[in-house]
């Protein structure tokens, strides 16, 4: 053990001594130290200056700190107080934080409904306005079933039936025809259109029969009448497409009504299995009258009729298709009329050369239709 203990002091001491040399080199180059030495100063004498020099500077460091001790107590206190203020207002910030937070919130919820309350507003607005111009449309105005029923046939009717003629071409769109408003408003709809037809109809018939009249000046009813109510044509046409039959009839009945009524009554009669009784009845002579009278007046009558049509519808696309329906159904009427002489007279009639062909009046009914 004791061997043991002998290097280790020797170390310490070793250590100890390197760490004196190490503080004396360190002394050594101090400037203080230096400058003391150079003047062949004691060093103890120097070290008790030093010692009273720092011993000094402590008593005063010490009065300062007792002076100014009042002072330091204050500022402390102002710098608790200030940690104080501060904290509250921390606080006080925190909960305007809190509340711009919840304001910014509500700002966003008003902004949000503002912007559903103008979406809102809009689809009103829009659905009152298609609300509003499909009533317009659909709804018929009293003022307006009155002057369809009652007023007079003139230029302000024609004003009426436009209207009319819009709402019945309004009803019949799908999306209309769908609504209960529209199942409501259709037979009254159409009460109307059959009122408007049958007026526009007699009072077109009855200035359309003027003009067959003798001393008539066609010129001056037609600018003055027939071209002023053309929408009135174009009303029927639209609404009442059997009007161009009524037209048809009316200019065949003026110069063909007898062999019309002759064909009509006689065919009956003359139907394959008929009764001999029934053939008998047949007027022959009527049927030599009219065949000769047809003969002579045919193509006169045809020229009445393109006249007559050409008046009537000047300038207006429905006189083409009048005429044409004018003289087919002419043609027909006397091909039939031809068919019943054949059967009355199987080995052919004895006037057979008053019958005019079917070629040469096929013939002048095209002439007549190309020159419209």
């Amino acid at each position: 053990m004791g061997g043991e203990a002998a290097p280790a002091a020797a170390d310490a001491l070793r250590a100890l001594l390197e760490e004196e040399d190490e503080d004396l080199t360190g002394f050594a180059e101090d400037a203080a130290v230096q400058e003391a030495l150079s003047c062949g100063r004691d060093l103890r004498e120097h070290a008790e200056e030093v010692e009273s020099s720092l011993r000094a500077v402590e008593r005063e460091s010490i009065a300062d700190y007792i002076k100014e001790s009042e002072s330091l107590a204050g500022l402390h206190t102002q710098i608790r107080e200030c940690d104080g203020v501060l904290d509250t207002m921390e606080s006080m910030l925190r909960g305007f934080q809190s509340d711009l937070a919840s304001i910014s919130a509500q700002i966003k919820y008003l902004q949000d409904e503002s912007l559903s309350m103008n979406v809102r507003l809009r689809n009103r607005k829009a659905a009152e306005t298609q609300l509003s111009s499909f009533i317009t449309q659909i709804v018929v105005p009293p003022e307006l079933i009155s002057q369809i029923c009652e007023a007079e046939v003139d230029a302000s009717y024609l004003g009426y039936v436009q209207q009319l003629d819009a709402k019945v071409s309004f009803a019949k769109l799908e999306s209309t025809a769908m609504t209960s408003a529209c199942a409501d408003i259709a037979p009254e709809l159409e009460k109307l259109r059959l009122k408007s037809v049958q007026r526009i109809r007699d009072f077109l018939l009855e200035r359309v029969g003027r003009l067959k009249r003798r001393m008539t000046n066609t010129q001056i009813l037609q600018n003055s009448v027939l071209l002023k109510y053309k929408g009135l044509y174009a009303f029927l046409q639209s609404h009442a497409p059997d009007v161009k039959t009524v037209f048809v009839e009316e200019q065949l009945l003026a110069d063909n009504g007898k062999m019309i009524s002759f064909v009509k009554q006689a065919e009956p009669l003359l139907v394959p299995g008929a009764p001999p009784e029934d053939a008998a009845k047949v007027d022959k002579g009527a049927m030599e009258h009219l065949t000769r009278e047809f003969y002579d007046k045919w193509k006169a009558g045809i020229e009445a009729i393109h006249r007559d049509v050409v008046q009537s519808f000047s300038n207006f696309k429905l006189g083409m298709d009048i005429l044409k329906q004018v003289l087919t159904q002419l043609l027909l009427y006397y091909t039939r009329f031809l068919d019943l002489v054949k059967q009355a007279f199987p080995h052919g009639p004895p006037f057979a050369q008053y019958i005019l062909s079917i070629p040469t009046l096929m013939n002048e009914i095209k002439h007549f239709s190309r020159n419209f």
